[in-house]
């Protein structure tokens, strides 16, 4: 038999069992919003997540009181440690200082420049790093290659009195020169300081003449062979020059008058260059080897803070041993042609030495591209490669020079060296007395 209950007890009932039933929801909308979260959980190394649906057994509210006490240690011990290692000072410098590097060399450049005397060049990413020792033959390219054929590099060289440094900067920029065009800038390792600048400005040193006296030929006469076409070496015939350039070198605290001097070629077959480098530092004339030429850049950056420099050598030089220790005890010096003294070059300008009016072609080179290198630019050939002249000429612009030998001519050049009339007169002893007589040779 049914018991019927009063209305109020009825609702009474539905009342109760709808609280129940809207506990349970509850329920389920947690249990759901830990299951399938909108933030990010804290997860221990097994993978479960720390979350509130432990609030049941107030298992997470021991666990959040621990951590809240293991965070105040920590905070403890970094305020009282941290400061006294500097630490804190140096990990903000290190977040800021990739990408303020940029700017700070960016604004480096401009105070240098309108406070300091600065020569100015440009010249193609690519070709700067194909050809980085007749630009500047201290430093390689200090940018890696980007595949961009509108990429340029504009180079910054410091001089005191005249005189080239190692204070050199570099700035990478696509198409023509601007502050939105600059993508990438460097700095030197060694840098003048006002009172280096002063002191440097007090030096007086006689640099010998870099045009007459160098161990280049020397150098040539002791790696190189002569025969009728030409230079050669191993039986293949090469194409040599060297040039110098006279520099203040700033080294840790010591301020070095030195003169730089560069000999270079390539086989005939081959596009590739070798090259060797000697410094002679004044007054004491010390011969100073010099051996990492991207050692001398101390930064290389992007405008986003990435490091800039290449991770490989893409130059078409090859540094080769040449300046020997045994190089200053060799007399018989190759003869060479100066043929630049007045000459303007273009950049990347190719020459070549044709021997006799036949035009046979036995020296091909690229000129340095620092204009004050070229009136000390030597080109060397075999004495016993033609018989009465030789031109220098130009693939851009013809003929430079020519040097003849010829019997009766009055205005006859050679290279500037008295050791040229005995290596002719010992090669070609047969040959001149039939063709021409001591007194035909004029040499300046």
């Amino acid at each position: 038999m049914l018991t019927v209950k009063k209305n109020n007890d009825i609702e009474e009932t539905i009342k109760d069992k709808m609280n129940r039933l809207s506990d349970s929801v509850d329920c389920f909308d947690r249990i759901s919003a830990r299951a399938f979260p909108e933030k990010s959980q804290d997860f221990y190394e097994s993978g479960f997540t720390i979350s509130d649906l432990e609030n049941v057994t107030d298992k997470a509210r021991r666990i959040n009181f621990v951590k809240w006490v293991s965070v105040a240690v920590a905070a403890a011990v970094c305020i009282a440690v941290i400061p006294r290692t500097n630490l804190v000072q140096n990990i903000f410098c290190n977040i800021g200082s990739a990408k303020n590097s940029f700017t700070r060399i960016l604004e480096e450049i401009d105070y240098q420049t309108e406070n300091n005397d600065y020569i100015i060049s440009d010249y193609p990413l690519d070709y700067y790093i194909q050809n980085d020792v007749l630009i500047t033959p201290l430093f390689a390219c200090p940018f890696e290659s980007n595949n961009n054929k509108n990429a340029n590099v504009r180079i910054y060289t410091r001089q005191i009195n005249g005189i080239n440094t190692n204070q050199t900067y570099a700035v990478q920029y696509i198409g023509e020169y601007s502050d939105n065009s600059i993508i990438a800038v460097a700095e030197p390792q060694y840098k003048f300081s006002d009172y280096d600048a002063e002191q440097a400005q007090n030096i007086d040193v006689d640099f010998y003449d870099t045009v007459y006296s160098s161990d280049s030929p020397s150098a040539v006469q002791y790696n190189f062979n002569m025969n009728g076409n030409g230079i050669s070496y191993n039986d293949e015939n090469v194409s040599l020059a060297s040039f110098t350039y006279n520099l203040l070198f700033k080294d840790g605290n010591d301020i070095i008058p030195m003169t730089s001097e560069i000999l270079y070629g390539h086989k005939t077959e081959s596009d590739d260059y070798f090259y060797d480098i000697m410094l002679t530092s004044y007054p004491d004339y010390e011969k100073m080897t010099f051996n990492d030429n991207m050692a001398m850049w101390k930064k290389s950056v992007y405008f986003n803070g990435n490091p800039a420099n290449p991770t490989e050598n893409n130059s078409n030089f090859t540094r080769t041993e040449l300046f020997t220790e045994y190089v200053d005890s060799i007399n018989a010096t190759c003869p060479y042609v100066l043929p630049f003294e007045e000459y303007n070059a273009e950049q990347g300008e190719t020459v070549y030495i044709n021997a006799d009016d036949v035009g046979k072609r036995i020296s091909t080179i690229i000129l340095p591209c620092e204009q004050s290198a070229l009136p000390t630019t030597k080109l060397y050939f075999s004495p016993i490669s033609f018989d009465y002249s030789i031109a220098v000429m130009s693939e851009k612009n013809g003929l430079i020079k020519l040097y003849s030998l010829k019997e009766n001519e009055e205005d006859m050049e050679l290279a500037e060296m008295e050791h040229l009339r005995r290596l002719i007169e010992l090669e070609k002893e047969k040959q001149l007395e039939s063709e021409w007589t001591q007194e035909d040779i004029i040499i300046d």
